[in-house]
């Protein structure tokens, strides 16, 4: 799920596309939750961590650069 988040989020150019992604993923996860509840305990493993991190600051860093930049909206 994060993953496709941070590459729309890369492909970002604009504040306004930055907020959709960041909107969409939010709709997701608490959509997510509501159907899998009690999966919050689960514990992943080392790699699925390190994994989860690289993404979450790949999909950090688009969005930041997103917000900061103006440009045409490719709205991915």
């Amino acid at each position: 799920m994060y993953e496709r988040h941070a590459d729309r989020a890369c492909m970002c150019t604009t504040p306004a596309c930055a907020t959709r992604v960041s909107d969409e993923m939010t709709r997701e996860m608490v959509d997510w939750a509501k159907r899998n509840p009690g999966s919050s305990t689960a514990r992943p493993d080392a790699d699925a961590t390190k994994r989860m991190e690289e993404i979450a600051r790949r999909l950090a860093d688009c969005l930041m650069q997103a917000q900061s930049t103006a440009g045409t909206d490719p709205t991915p």
